[in-house]
């Protein structure tokens, strides 16, 4: 990630408390839903393990091509490692008041 790039830690068998504010709040999250980290790490099926890590907060994307053509639109773009196709479609595709729409 980029030094300057906004970031969450996200909690995994790996996840190591710093004594930071959102450690505090990771914590007392965990500890109402009655998990700890090591819960992460799953032995029996380990390629479903998480080790937690580091996040960007919001993706952006690099457009490439925008075409119209009467009521389509085509848009390639490209986005780094992690990030999701789905939510950057789900964002603007969306209506401009979701809740209305009943989403």
């Amino acid at each position: 990630l980029p030094s300057n790039a906004p970031a969450v830690r996200l909690p995994g068998y790996g996840y190591k408390e710093r004594g930071t504010t959102a450690d505090k709040i990771m914590g007392e999250v965990m500890k109402s839903q009655q998990v700890k980290y090591s819960d992460f790490l799953i032995k029996e099926i380990p390629e479903v393990s998480i080790y937690g890590g580091v996040r960007k907060i919001a993706a952006v994307p690099r457009i490439i091509d925008v075409k119209e053509h009467e009521n389509d639109l085509s848009i390639e773009f490209c986005l780094e490692r992690g990030e999701y196709a789905s939510v950057f479609l789900r964002e603007i595709m969306k209506p401009e008041s979701p809740v209305l729409a009943g989403l």
